[in-house]
């Protein structure tokens, strides 16, 4: 009712003129289901093409390692490091105040590299190791980049391992401000486990709204990883919801960082296995 009525009547209203758009695959009506109550892992039934499917909440962080990290966050350079979702700041590109991955990395082969089966690379090529499961993609350590910023590395790995131990990434990417854009991250090899900090978690002003929208094939699930996080698979379309900076004075470490949303995406550029080793006998059993 109210206000909250309203908000999801917007939200719908983007879907249906998404698919006026072309950028939907059906659209036979609007399901408007009710949201869950606080902490449920249980979603409403979606029976419709293109339908919403409700507001849920990832599980908690841990505030020690999350806190560990956000200052990290807080304290690093964002203009040294770039933009890498959108370099050149087209409008109609990834739209986020800075960003940057650790870990693996993915660029088209040379056509030479690409053509050959074994992916035995020249020693001077850059990408050492050839995706094959993705045709044309070739691998990059990003050794160098990432022990530059060790520290960072380091504090994100902890708060996975603290949160989901059984998921390893080859990747991590750091967001600033990340929102709207929707889009897919087709070079993924899996699932990948989000999240999003704020000042919040310290006593100061965290932001409203800002949550991640997955478009799966029963709907729309907007979950809110604000000091939470949760798994999703990124080959989905998805998107970041408007947000802003809650208003009043925080206890954060100066006004510049009071509402900003930082995002943590650990992800798969590799899968873990061509052959499961495991599940074969071995030779001249």
């Amino acid at each position: 009712k109210g206000a909250d009525a309203d908000a999801m009547g917007g939200q719908l209203e983007r879907l249906c003129a998404r698919h006026r758009q072309g950028k939907a695959l059906a659209c036979v009506g609007v399901a408007m289901a009710p949201v869950p109550s606080k902490g449920s892992v249980l979603l409403p039934a979606c029976s419709l093409a293109l339908a919403y499917c409700g507001r849920v909440t990832g599980r908690p962080l841990p505030v020690v390692q999350a806190l560990a990290l956000l200052d990290l966050l807080d304290a690093h350079d964002w203009e040294a490091t770039g933009n890498n979702r959108n370099p050149s700041g087209r409008k109609d590109g990834i739209q986020v105040d800075g960003s940057f991955s650790l870990g693996l990395g993915t660029s088209r082969l040379p056509p030479a590299a690409a053509a050959c089966p074994g992916g035995v690379l020249a020693g001077s090529a850059p990408f050492s190791t050839p995706c094959t499961f993705r045709e044309g993609v070739g691998l990059q350590r990003g050794e160098a980049v990432r022990k530059r910023y060790s520290a960072l590395w380091a504090a994100a790995m902890a708060l996975l391992a603290s949160v989901d131990a059984e998921y390893v990434p080859t990747s991590i990417g750091f967001n600033r401000n990340f929102r709207g854009s929707p889009h897919r991250d087709e070079k993924d090899s899996g699932p990948q486990v989000a999240t999003a900090l704020s000042a919040a978690l310290r006593g100061g002003r965290g932001y409203e709204g800002g949550a991640l929208r997955v478009y799966g094939p029963h709907g729309a699930v907007d979950v809110d990883t604000q000091n939470s996080w949760c798994r999703f698979d990124g080959r989905y379309r998805h998107e970041v919801m408007p947000f802003n900076a809650l208003a009043g004075k925080g206890k954060g470490k100066g006004e510049q960082l009071e509402g900003v949303r930082y995002s943590v995406i650990y992800y798969q550029l590799s899968p873990p296995f061509a052959v499961d080793m495991g599940t074969v006998l071995p030779p001249g059993s």
